[in-house]
């Protein structure tokens, strides 16, 4: 598995799925059920759509197009932290 995008909103990674599974691309979003989440608050790095590494290749448009369509403003394109995984901003990983 692959993380794909990263959400601030439940309702965010949803949009990521649906859009991911309306062109036949399997995708699971993780930590929807963190501990503490209350509603649809902003959880930083806790909301992330994963997809087949398989499908990575035909994932990464759509979540594009999704995320330029909906994303959030975001300074720079820094995307990759310090960690290795991803950085501030929300969105494609």
């Amino acid at each position: 598995m692959q993380i794909i995008y990263c959400a601030e909103t439940m309702a965010g990674a949803n949009r990521v799925k649906c859009a991911l599974e309306s062109v036949g691309v399997r995708a699971f979003v993780v930590g929807e059920t963190e501990p503490g989440a209350v509603g649809d608050t902003p959880r930083w790095r806790l909301i992330q759509v994963m997809v087949a590494k398989e499908d990575a290749d035909r994932a990464l448009p759509v979540a594009q197009a999704i995320d330029a369509a909906y994303g959030w403003p975001r300074e720079g394109d820094g995307r990759i932290g310090e960690d290795g995984i991803f950085g501030s901003v929300i969105g494609i990983v």
